[in-house]
């Protein structure tokens, strides 16, 4: 069992040190980051919950901002349709991480921020909080992390070329800096446009890379992204066969093709195939068919 796994499992099951002690919050939000890593949402939530209204009793503006920008993270990574609250309580992590001068929150709210406004396709937007996120960022994982979330907003109004320069730039950031989760994650963005774009050598080769850096770390979630995309990108010829021959097999219900609109194997300029029309059965007033 990992240590996420561990400090996940004891939450709720060990007193703690006095609600209104600092300490208790740091608890909270420790205990609710590692929930989180263990796949434990509920608890998780729970805790970071706790952890900012502990904060706030406390007074203590610093710790309020990480506990909310961490809840605001949650709500939008970990739970379907909780996009507008995550993005209130990421708003409020903003200003009092301004008011507190905890820079590096109020990075991680501004890219939270960010990433909420691409999944809305919202992409101006998204442009203007992650531009703002990279002006402030201070650190080579701070920056591949917005660059990650650029490059995914720049694949999905399809400027392929910006995607690319982007996504790369974050992938070896993230290796620079030793964080495999968003090397991994940024690279299975690189295979999506790839795959996007129908350049499926160059989408398994990414794909594969990220599984890859999967299997090296306890990372979660990533490998069924990697691997469903993957699958995707492998070469449809055998489908597309089988449907070719299908279409050419018949014009319409009940008719008989008379000649292909393709060469033989779907390729121009073979000679046309003939086939014998089929004899269709004849009904009568009553009803019934007769061969």
């Amino acid at each position: 069992m990992t240590d996420s796994l561990r400090e996940a499992a004891l939450v709720g099951t060990q007193p703690g040190p006095p609600l209104s002690s600092r300490a208790a919050a740091v608890s909270q939000l420790r205990a609710g980051r590692a929930a989180l890593v263990a796949g434990a949402v509920d608890a998780g939530i729970l805790c970071l919950r706790q952890a900012a209204a502990v904060a706030v009793q406390c007074k203590d503006k610093t710790l309020l901002a990480r506990a909310l920008a961490a809840l605001g993270g949650a709500l939008v990574h970990a739970i379907r349709g909780h996009d507008e609250e995550g993005a209130i309580i990421l708003n409020e992590a903003l200003l009092i991480a301004d008011q507190a001068g905890e820079r590096a929150t109020a990075v991680l709210a501004m890219r939270e921020l960010g990433f909420i406004e691409v999944q809305a396709g919202r992409r101006g937007t998204a442009d203007e909080w992650l531009s703002k996120a990279q002006a402030v960022a201070e650190t080579e994982s701070q920056q591949a992390a917005i660059l990650g979330v650029r490059g995914m907003n720049s694949s999905d109004r399809s400027d392929y070329a910006l995607a690319f320069e982007q996504l790369r730039e974050s992938v070896e950031l993230a290796a620079r800096c030793g964080d495999r989760r968003q090397q991994a994650w940024s690279l299975s963005l690189v295979g999506r446009a790839h795959l996007l774009r129908s350049e499926h050598s160059q989408a398994a080769a990414a794909l594969a890379e990220t599984l890859d850096l999967v299997r090296q770390g306890t990372l979660d979630r990533l490998p069924a992204l990697a691997a469903g995309a993957r699958r995707r990108a492998r070469p449809v010829r055998r489908e597309a066969r089988h449907g070719l021959r299908r279409f050419r097999g018949s014009v319409g219900p009940g008719l008989p093709a008379r000649r292909s609109l393709l060469g033989r194997h779907g390729r121009p300029g073979s000679r046309p195939t003939e086939r014998p029309a089929r004899r269709l059965p004849r009904r009568d007033e009553s009803g019934s068919t007769s061969p």
